[in-house]
């Protein structure tokens, strides 16, 4: 996947996204039959760090970074994953999936504003506009304006607010390093210092019955990190090395209406007018900011 057009970078992101997005999902029915979050933490890493090296192994070796500095920053830039994947778990337990998905998805708001610190670089104003158009968009799918239907669990949602803060911070800097690691193998180091944290958050707060599963939740729970974690996150960070961290960022916007139309038709959760408005806002946002990089892309090539 070394030489991507951008097109094949899009549907990349486009797939991953739609994987992330259904994770929530998975996530939500292992707690219906009995798993809590200390459970689906262990048995996710279980699952997922054989699978995670499994990739790096089948990949050809000569694409292998091995620099020291380079692996230690991977290993520190998956804490920023770890705490992302434990703060989202704890938000599900609190709060209707939908919900927890359109505030985990403001995450790209995190990339933007580091990518501006790092690059001291003032957006323009179609870059605002489409930025405001799809935040407007995801405050509207909160359904905010109805007080009564704003009953949300703020625990909750300050859960998920960290963890979209920690998975935008992930997904920034990850991009640097998957250009010298490769998605597989920066992803795969990434996931050990995840697998670090899960143990010490077991050895502190996990009980007995976090210790007791069903074969239903761990088969929940295996759709969730084949299809919503190992692989979204490889397809990701292949495609934003060539779209780059803020664009592929706010085409993940498009997340939670796929979760919130899930969540309505799986989990019986409503959806309001307001939030329907919100979707549509979104697409919109997400559809100029597609028009702004082509028209980039078509301005760079063009002959001087």
């Amino acid at each position: 996947m070394n030489h991507l057009t951008d097109r094949r970078a899009l549907i990349l992101i486009l797939l991953a996204t739609f994987g992330l997005a259904f994770k929530g999902i998975f996530v939500r029915f292992s707690y219906e039959v009995g798993m809590t979050i200390a459970a689906v933490l262990m048995w996710r890493i279980i699952l997922a760090t054989p699978l995670y090296w499994g990739i790096v192994l089948m990949s050809k070796k000569e694409k292998w970074r091995f620099n020291k500095k380079v692996i230690l920053q991977a290993l520190l830039c998956g804490n920023f994953f770890a705490i992302a994947t434990i703060s989202d778990f704890q938000a599900l337990a609190l709060m209707d999936v939908g919900v927890s998905r359109a505030i985990l998805f403001t995450f790209p708001l995190f990339v933007q504003i580091l990518a501006l610190i790092h690059s001291r670089r003032v957006p323009n104003q179609r870059e605002i506009l489409a930025f405001i158009v799809c935040y407007s968009g995801l405050l509207l799918m909160l359904d905010l304006i109805d007080v009564q239907a704003a009953a949300i669990p703020w625990e909750g949602a300050l859960y998920s607010l960290v963890a979209a803060i920690s998975y935008g911070a992930f997904l920034f800097y990850g991009k640097q390093l998957t250009e010298q690691l490769g998605a597989a193998l920066f992803t795969s180091l990434a996931n050990m210092m995840s697998l670090f944290w899960v143990i010490i958050y077991l050895l502190v707060f996990s009980q007995a019955n976090d210790f007791h599963f069903s074969l239903q939740g761990i088969g929940w729970i295996s759709l969730m990190v084949v299809f919503s974690t190992v692989l979204p996150f490889i397809l990701l960070f292949e495609g934003m090395k060539k779209l780059g961290a803020e664009q592929s960022s706010m085409i993940a916007l498009l997340g939670p209406i796929i979760s919130l139309s899930a969540a309505a038709a799986w989990l019986n959760e409503a959806i309001s007018l307001t939030q329907l408005f919100g979707f549509a806002l979104v697409l919109l946002g997400v559809a100029h900011l597609q028009g702004l990089l082509s028209l980039k892309k078509i301005r760079r090539s063009a002959p001087k």
